[in-house]
């Protein structure tokens, strides 16, 4: 209607969010608003491009947000609209990029020798079959045992198509990542190991299912009272939802699946992510004898790791599609409940099934890594539930008010010292400097509950009032409070035989997130003092030039983080600047970096040449610009970051670009 509409009541006016740039044919618009300034020239174009496309004439506006980017646009307009267009560029060597495009190649292969139109089910339920028996002339074992009797002959071809592009060091990646040689997860392991997982959860809605069944069979046999009717009504829903979640799950498109978990290519790098399946329930108008009374619709969001452990956590409301919905239930089979002790000086954590006897950290040495409060119970996320009435979900007119919530969150770094090499100094005692390589380091970013008054604990240096979250140990249920009564689902045996017992619940339960990538940490002594915005703000954007100068494009999954670390036989802590991938195991990108430490110096170089040719330099009320260090994703530290500044920095490391020397690791470098 809106596209080819001419009647007075047809909607004329459409309210979209920053996905309509992708190119969707929405027809003839005459005028456009943009709520905020894109983050970049392209951006822009692609937003405006939606109007005017029958006869070149549009009228468009932006409004600018009273924050540093949008400012900085609103004071010079055509920086924007007629600014220069960036190119992306390509990493061939990327080894998270490369080894979906070689999966691809097999595949591709695989698939001219001649199959059955069936040897690539079409949905998802037989495969998972397949998974469960072992059926070994079935999908994916029948592409695994091709892939293994051919893979020699395949990495060959693959080889040539790149023409001398890939290095040494990225051909035995993909060697090792075909043969399953590797450190990390091989082709087959990473694709057996997600199905795998997939089936326990199908297992999980199947074991509900029947355990409902059997309570309903038990409720139809009783006396028909107010009571009993209702709760047969609610068994019958909450079996319909399951029931409805399962189909959907064996009815999922069997190559969707295989991009979306990264095993082939897809637009972007998946990171491992958490998935909401959304269920709305609707009584039937009409109902024939014997018909359900409800009918269900499921919705599936999938969420990446670093946006659910804040957007997909109980109590929480997740927006989507006109509807709003509150997650009542973690999924606690998929991920069990795991016992975790934290040093509350240093990053350092671990798991443990029984008791922990151990009297100090065993990474720094502190004494209170034995106290009660520094142990607690915490869970991985992956999925989550919401169960919710059609009227209720629906976002009405009268009111866009959305209910925010705000969470204590910490990302901890454990660097194995086994896992680091090679590392590289200044000789100065003047200008200590220096950066090393960390080939595997665990990432974990915890969710710690909401803000508010509690008890303190610290954690890594940070003291904070870590309340968690409360649920139901055996189906994950979220709880209301302390004060109110539990809440668990029909098919929690347990909760339903003893409701009140205490034991059910875990009181206080940490959300975490985890991956293990690579990374290159950075000591620069000007970070040791606390509050010193501008120098570190201003190394991170001109870090993040070079990077983007260096590799041809954008690298977002190239992100920055600074944490502390103890120092031994002191009370004073030491802070650091993290590179690190976030794609897990890393695309290649930093390995590549640390080949020598002249190729860092070429980032850095690169970065200064930007920054002293800068046209901005001839302007005294500019110390920056988006032709240079200014960049939208650092737009929030925009009034402290300095050209002049991350200048001299750089300047001071080229200087004695000539003087670095092999070390064991940056812990060593003596800062005064």
């Amino acid at each position: 209607d809106f596209m080819d509409g001419c009647k007075p009541w047809q909607p004329n006016l459409l309210s979209a969010t920053s996905t309509l740039e992708m190119g969707i044919d929405i027809g003839d618009l005459s005028s456009l608003l943009l709520c905020s300034v894109p983050p970049a020239q392209a951006n822009y174009l692609q937003r405006i491009g939606r109007a005017g496309r029958r006869d070149g004439n549009a009228f468009s506006l932006t409004l600018a947000a009273g924050v540093p980017h949008d400012l900085y646009f609103y004071a010079d307009p055509l920086q924007m609209i007629a600014g220069r267009i960036e190119p992306p560029g390509v990493f061939l060597n990327a080894s998270a990029v490369i080894s979906r495009q070689l999966t691809a190649y097999c595949m591709d292969r695989w698939v001219a020798t001649g199959l059955q139109d069936d040897a690539i089910p079409r949905t998802l339920k037989p495969v998972l079959d397949s998974v469960k028996k072992g059926e070994i002339h079935h999908f994916p074992f029948n592409f695994i045992a091709f892939v293994k009797g051919h893979a020699l002959p395949m990495l060959d071809g693959f080889f040539d198509l790149f023409q001398g592009e890939l290095t040494d060091a990225t051909k035995e990646t993909l060697r090792q990542f075909i043969l399953g040689e590797g450190v990390n997860d091989g082709l087959e392991m990473r694709l057996v190991k997600r199905l795998h997982e997939m089936v326990i959860e199908r297992d999980g809605f199947k074991k509900q299912i029947d355990q409902l069944k059997r309570h309903l069979d038990r409720l139809v046999k009783q006396p028909k009272d107010e009571a009993t009717l209702e709760e047969i009504e609610e068994v019958e829903r909450e079996r319909a939802a399951l029931q409805a979640m399962l189909r959907r799950l064996n009815g999922r498109q069997a190559l969707n699946f295989l991009t979306d978990e990264g095993v082939i290519p897809n637009y972007a790098f998946p990171e491992e992510g958490v998935t909401l399946r959304s269920v709305i329930y609707r009584r039937k108008q009409a109902v024939q004898e014997g018909e359900r009374q409800y009918e269900n619709l499921v919705y599936e969001y999938e969420r990446p790791g670093a946006a659910a452990i804040s957007e997909l956590v109980p109590k929480n409301h997740f927006y989507a599609g006109g509807r709003q919905v509150a997650i009542s239930q973690v999924d606690v089979e998929l991920s069990e409940l795991e016992s975790w002790r934290f040093c509350p000086s240093c990053a350092f954590a671990r798991q443990h099934t029984g008791q922990d006897n151990t009297l100090e950290c065993p990474r720094c040495g502190d004494p209170m890594w034995a106290d009660s409060g520094q142990s607690t119970t915490m869970l991985r996320l992956k999925q989550v539930m919401a169960n919710t009435s059609d009227r209720e979900s629906r976002i009405g007119d009268d009111s866009d008010d959305r209910d925010s919530r705000f969470f204590n969150k910490q990302m901890l770094v454990d660097i194995n010292p086994q896992g680091v090499g090679p590392a590289y100094r200044i000789v100065s005692d003047e200008r200590p400097f220096g950066f090393e390589f960390v080939r595997c380091a665990t990432f974990r970013e915890i969710n710690f509950g909401e803000y508010g008054l509690g008890a303190e604990t610290s954690i890594a240096g940070e003291l904070l009032a870590r309340t968690g979250f409360s649920l139901c140990k055996h189906c994950g249920t979220v709880q209301a409070g302390a004060s109110g009564s539990q809440k668990h689902a029909y098919s929690c045996q347990v909760g339903r035989k003893r409701p009140d017992d205490e034991e059910n619940l875990v009181d206080c339960l940490y959300l975490y997130r985890e991956f293990t990538s690579e990374a290159l940490r950075i000591l620069l002594p000007v970070f040791v003092n606390e509050g010193a915005d501008q120098p570190l703000n201003s190394f991170i954007a001109a870090l993040q030039l070079g990077l983007k100068l260096k590799f041809g494009g954008q690298v977002d999954h190239l992100r920055v983080m600074t944490y502390s670390e103890p120092v031994a036989e002191s009370d004073s802590r030491r802070r650091y600047l993290m590179l690190y991938d976030s794609v897990p195991g890393g695309t290649g990108y930093l390995q590549d970096l640390m080949q020598s430490p002249q190729t860092l110096v070429e980032v850095f170089r690169l970065a200064y040449e930007r920054m002293t040719a800068c046209s901005c330099n001839q302007e005294a009320d500019k110390d920056g610009c988006y032709r240079c260090l200014y960049a939208y994703k650092n737009s929030y530290g925009m009034e402290s970051t300095s050209r002049t500044t991350a200048v001299e920095m750089l300047g001071m490391i080229l200087d004695s670009a000539d003087r670095f020397e092999t070390i064991k690791s940056i812990d060593d470098i003596q800062v005064n």
